[in-house]
């Protein structure tokens, strides 16, 4: 085996058979999200009507729709969203890249329709609640 050749395998077992390579994997994952990232941009649309609306994620091959609502109490403002058991079937998108979306709804919601406000993501929601004290 010439070890020099990038193309064949890294590991092989007792008997020759290549083996996965997770590092491998892992730098092929990591580009695809990159390489998506920098295609297009992501964005947030909001749709409002009263107290209530729609926000959407944006991106270049995917929109998903979140509604949201003015809150009472605390909790002054939150977007539902598929618990980690419906993500995939409710939004089309995998499971492992539910944190990161969520937290770019939230961090970009924050910025753009409530700054200074304080937000929690929860399993189905992501509540905002306004700041407290001087």
């Amino acid at each position: 085996m010439d070890f020099a050749d990038q193309n064949s395998p890294r590991y092989r077992d007792g008997l020759g058979r290549p083996l996965p390579d997770a590092e491998q994997e892992f730098r092929a994952r990591a580009l695809q999200q990159l390489e998506r990232a920098l295609a297009a941009p992501r964005r947030l649309e909001f749709r409002n009507a009263g107290r209530a609306g729609e926000l959407v994620y944006v991106e270049a091959d995917r929109r998903i729709v979140f509604d949201h609502e003015i809150g009472g109490g605390d909790c002054r403002w939150w977007i539902a969203v598929p618990a980690a058991a419906d993500w995939q079937a409710r939004t089309g998108v995998p499971l492992s890249e539910r944190a990161e979306i969520l937290r770019f709804v939230a961090e970009t919601a924050q910025r753009e329709q409530a700054p200074g406000w304080r937000f929690e993501i929860a399993e189905d929601a992501i509540l905002f609640f306004a700041a407290t004290g001087p």
